[in-house]
Order: C-alpha cells, then structure tokens, then sequence
C-alpha cells in the first residue's frame, strides 16, 4: 500500500508541475523543450509512470482508478505539447495538422485500453516517438502511417526553424547560462556510466541537439545537463544510471560550485 501510494504521489506531482509549467509565461526556449520531452518521450514516460504500476498492482481494484488518473494526466500533458507544437508550426510557416494527427494516434495507440497493436514492440531499436513502433508502424492503415511520418517530420522541420532563430539571438543574451559551466557529450556519459546510445535517447527525450556523425564533442551548459539528468531519473531503469544522474546534479548545483 505504501510503495504504491508513494510511487503514485511522486509520479502525480511531476505530472502537475509539468501540466502548470505547460500553463505558465515559459519563454518559447523553454516550452518547446518541454513539449518535444512529451512528444518523443512519451512511449517512455508511459511506460515508466503507468504501465509499471498497472504491471504491478493493476490486478487490485483499490488501485485501478488512480492509475487511469495518472494515465489522463500524462495524455493531458501530451495533448498540450501537441497545441504548442501546432501553434509553432504555424508561426514557422509549417503545415501542422499532421502533427495535431500524428499526436492523437500516438495517445491512442499507448492507451491502455488499446489491445490491437504493440506499440512498442520487444523488437523495437529505439525507445522514442515514432521509431518506437518499429514494425507496428506498418501494421497500421495507410492514412495513419502516413499521418505519424508527416507529423513527426512536421516537427523535426519546426525544430528546425525555432532553433536557426535561437542562433541569431546576439551572443550577450546567451552568455550568461554558457558562462556559468559546460560539460562535453563524453563527460557526461562517463559520469553516468552509460553507453553513446543511452545517453543519446535521453538528451533527445530531453529535447536537446544531438551530436552528428562524427560529432561526439558537443557542450551542454550546466542548466542543459540537468534537463537530461532529470530525463535520466524520470525514465531510466538502470538503477547505477539513476544513482550516478542524481550524484551529478548535486555536483552540478550552485551550492557545490561555490
């Protein structure tokens, strides 16, 4: 009972800071962070916050209720991810109504009630929206394959755009978070202890830029590793992965700086 509720408390207060940051004055940086975290997270964070608990204790009926407000909470969340992203893609001159598509096929597929297709296949090479679905992709009919692979490069070209945008802000306004620390790619798996591949997965959940071939010294100022840190702890089931994150973090603090 106490492992229970203490896992669901904890998953339920992550889901509502999510859900009023989501509400909040973010700057359009920090948002479109968060949504991309939910829009190719969210296999991940299904898995991790609702699936284990059903797992776990979706046989007892005491349970069963909680669980599915965890799992509307978590589609809420993905729902506005998906109207932040729509609403960018327009502002981008993106068509966008593929995503808003691709989005509401990717709540229907995780849900739990969903028993037609497996979503995220044992087979699977990747742990993130879509490439998760591996094969199922084409088990689907064509207008929703078509729509998952037009939203999802929707997506990717309005990251694009927002992010040649962020690179003509002058050097004064980003200086301060570079200014105050960065770790390389490398440093940052060393000290998770964790293969390229993992670490990969969770700097994209995070929503970060990743390393091109051949591109393994890229920088993640301080604020930037603790969004993945925080991915890390959240999502990971590798219990030395969580410890080592944690251990990080607390290095990386203001406190332990000074």
């Amino acid at each position: 009972m106490d492992s229970f509720d203490a896992r669901y408390s904890a998953v339920r207060e992550k889901l509502e800071a999510d859900h009023r940051l989501f509400l909040s004055d973010l700057s359009d940086r920090e948002t479109i962070t968060l949504a991309l975290s939910y829009w190719v997270g969210f296999p991940s964070l299904k898995e991790v916050c609702v699936d284990a608990l059903i797992a776990q204790w979706g046989s007892d009926p005491d349970f069963v209720g909680k669980i599915r407000t965890l799992e509307q909470a978590i589609e809420a969340n993905h729902d506005l991810a998906v109207q932040y992203l729509m609403k960018a893609a327009t502002e981008a001159r993106v068509p966008g109504s593929d995503i808003y598509k691709a989005g509401f096929l990717c709540r229907e597929l995780f849900r739990s009630t969903q028993t037609k297709y497996q979503p995220y296949p044992s087979t699977r090479n990747c742990d993130t929206w879509p490439d998760c679905l591996g094969s199922t992709l084409f088990e689907l009919d064509d207008y929703s394959r078509q729509s998952i692979v037009n939203g999802n490069a929707a997506v990717l070209e309005v990251v694009q755009v927002v992010e040649k945008s962020w690179d003509d802000i002058p050097p004064e306004h980003v200086a301060a978070d570079e200014s105050s620390g960065s770790l390389f790619f490398g440093e940052v798996q060393s000290k998770i202890g964790c293969d390229s591949k993992t670490l990969r997965k969770h700097i994209h959940a995070a929503g970060l830029h990743l390393p091109g071939n051949g591109q393994g010294n890229v920088r993640y100022s301080f604020s930037e590793c603790n969004k993945i840190l925080n991915r890390i702890l959240e999502t990971s089931s590798t219990k030395s992965h969580k410890a080592n994150a944690q251990k990080l973090k607390e290095e990386l603090s203001p406190e332990a700086r000074n």
